[in-house]
């Protein structure tokens, strides 16, 4: 039954600033270093190119901390960060995506509701011992759904997926809204569900720009 197919919350990320590039993080950083001193100086952006290209990784390291060393988790990252970005495929409930969907500076493509890529229990049923009552509501939507489209009914279908039926989406976005995800959705009072996807998604994004993320980390802590 298709009930059984369980997945939890997933990402793909498919791509990203730097991806083509021996060292993905150089590549961002020296976007980032680039807009900071065009902000900063009276120089060209042709002349801050050659002059960027003569300072070491820890150089440039500092000036983005320099940049960001007084950002609290009430401040927009500057507007640098918009030059890095990143475009990423979600497997979510549908729940959790109705919470992602808010965030209008993410571009979406999204696929119509289904009830083909599982479903995400919630823990707060599992710990209150209702899975199998909740698996048997998961069964009756998965068997009306199915009749429908037997009928060619696909919109109406779309109506009988519930909340904790997953949902595929690609968003395209910045670093500077991934500074915005992370303090607002991985906060102390951020619902388990999009809390858990956005801790993936920075996973993910720190295995190739771990230092453009960790400032983002600091201040949720």
């Amino acid at each position: 039954a298709r009930s059984k197919k369980l997945r939890v919350a997933a990402i793909n990320l498919v791509n990203w600033t730097g991806r083509e590039s021996p060292d993905p993080q150089i590549t961002a950083l020296n976007k980032l270093i680039n807009a900071i001193l065009f902000l900063h100086s009276e120089l060209s952006y042709e002349n801050i190119l050659n002059e960027v290209k003569k300072y070491s990784l820890e150089q440039k390291l500092l000036i983005l901390r320099k940049s960001i060393e007084k950002l609290s988790k009430y401040d927009n990252p500057i507007n640098v960060f918009r030059f890095i970005d990143y475009e990423v495929e979600f497997i979510i409930s549908e729940a959790c995506w109705h919470q992602l969907l808010r965030h209008r500076k993410v571009k979406w493509i999204v696929k119509e509701p289904t009830i083909n890529y599982g479903i995400t229990i919630p823990p707060n049923i599992v710990e209150a011992g209702l899975t199998e009552i909740f698996m048997k509501a998961i069964k009756l939507s998965e068997e009306f759904y199915d009749r429908l489209m037997d009928n060619n009914l696909s919109v109406v279908a779309n109506y009988v997926v519930t909340n904790a039926h997953n949902r595929c989406v690609l968003g395209k976005f910045d670093l500077w809204e991934l500074y915005h995800l992370i303090n607002l959705r991985m906060s102390e009072g951020a619902q388990w569900d999009i809390k858990l996807l956005i801790t993936k998604l920075a996973e993910e994004v720190t295995k190739y720009h771990p230092d453009l993320v960790k400032p983002a980390l600091k201040r949720i802590v």
